[in-house]
């Protein structure tokens, strides 16, 4: 019993002496708490695992229902400008080469590819979110590739002289489309596309014999492309005639103005059409006339709209 009082009370005086050896703050100044700063090494697994932070390991778990929730949130997306690129390959056709190398041009074809991102991962993660995901797209195979695409978001743009084919589906002179893959009027009215966008730079490749002005060749394009809207049965919500520099704006404007114009003049003089009057040219139209006409599509010319590219999708 003895010995254990002893061992107290040294272990009392012990504890006494090491308090009496710590440094005592200064009552009078503001205390400053200590704090150590050391360095981590950066390629460290320490700092690794400090950056990533926890990670949700539970939601196998969490009820069927609450997972869905959590895919269907997940799979509203900004809206894409899914963009359509035109690309030229040489003519091996030795007659039709001959042709254009008479005149002083090169024989090509045009084809086209396009961005076709995966808008979202939810598509290939598991069935379940693909099935939630599909729900927002819609699958097609679009110039021979696979591409998800959401009508009442995405915008279709048409970039550079690629909508040349969207105007012209039976007079192309310089190039062509294959025609396995169609034309652009055409995948415009197939897919139910709503919003459309053109380069305001785009410039129509005469045959050298066409005499016209720079600024009437810029835009005679235009002259077709309402026609080609009436006859492929189309019906998009809105245009934009992008630009890319802030000094085009001013001239973009007026395009954009004219070309909206043109299309109410246009619209409503085929609106007024009957009649084939024994031309084969006559009765094309007034085919695609009456055939917007049985299904409800009217004469309506969309807005056209000016916009700078970096403006498109904001």
């Amino acid at each position: 019993m003895q010995h254990l009082v002893k061992v107290k009370h040294l272990l009392s005086v012990r504890a006494f002496r090491q308090c009496l050896k710590r440094p005592q703050p200064d009552k009078k100044g503001k205390h400053t708490p200590n704090v150590e700063l050391t360095l981590t090494d950066i390629d460290s697994q320490v700092q690794t695992d400090a950056l990533t932070g926890p990670t949700f390991t539970i939601f196998p778990n969490l009820p069927l229902e609450l997972q869905r929730k959590i895919w269907e949130f997940a799979a509203i997306t900004h809206p894409r400008a899914i963009e359509v690129h035109p690309r030229y390959k040489r003519n091996t056709n030795k007659p039709v080469a001959y042709f254009y190398y008479f005149f002083g041009m090169v024989p090509r074809h045009r084809y086209y590819t396009t961005t076709s991102a995966i808008p979202t991962n939810l598509l290939h993660t598991c069935s379940e979110s693909r099935n939630i995901a599909l729900r927002q797209y819609s699958f097609h195979f679009f110039f021979g590739q696979p591409f998800y695409f959401n009508a009442d978001r995405d915008i279709l743009f048409v970039k550079g002289d690629a909508i040349l084919d969207f105007s012209r589906t039976r007079n192309r002179m310089i190039t062509h489309t294959p025609i396995e893959e169609g034309c652009t009027s055409s995948i415009v009215a197939k897919y139910k596309i709503r919003f459309l966008a053109i380069d305001y730079k785009t410039t129509d490749p005469f045959l050298p014999w066409v005499r016209l002005q720079s600024a009437e060749q810029k835009r005679s394009w235009n002259i077709y492309f309402w026609s080609e809207y009436v006859l492929n049965g189309i019906t998009v919500e809105k245009i934009f005639l992008v630009y890319t520099e802030q000094d085009q704006r001013n001239e973009a404007v007026e395009d954009a103005k004219a070309m909206y114009e043109h299309g109410k003049s246009k619209m409503k003089l085929y609106s007024r059409a009957v009649g084939t009057n024994g031309s084969s040219v006559r009765e094309i139209y007034c085919k695609g006339i009456e055939l917007r006409r049985r299904y409800g599509l009217g004469f309506k010319a969309p807005p056209v709209e000016a916009i700078l590219d970096t403006e498109l999708i904001q």
